[in-house]
């Protein structure tokens, strides 16, 4: 916040945005992925193949939707 001319709005929610993307990288990628990923509910290839469809999903969304938006708030 003590940069001068940055867009805080805009940076805070870029940063928010990527924390839904990083919880599909790794089976240890967020909180929960460790429970599930070694308890067994879950095969290796399931869960690598699941995280890469919600993975560009959710980056498919961030695009679309949540581009549009940032760029209406650095104007």
């Amino acid at each position: 916040m003590t940069v001068s001319g940055m867009p805080i709005k805009p940076v805070a929610l870029v940063l928010v945005y990527s924390l839904g993307i990083q919880g599909v990288i790794s089976p240890y990628a967020h909180g929960a992925a460790p429970i599930w990923y070694s308890a067994g509910y879950i095969s290796t290839r399931d869960f690598w193949r699941i995280g890469a469809i919600l993975g560009l999903f959710y980056l498919l969304v961030l695009l679309v939707i949540g581009l549009p938006f940032l760029l209406r708030f650095m104007r």
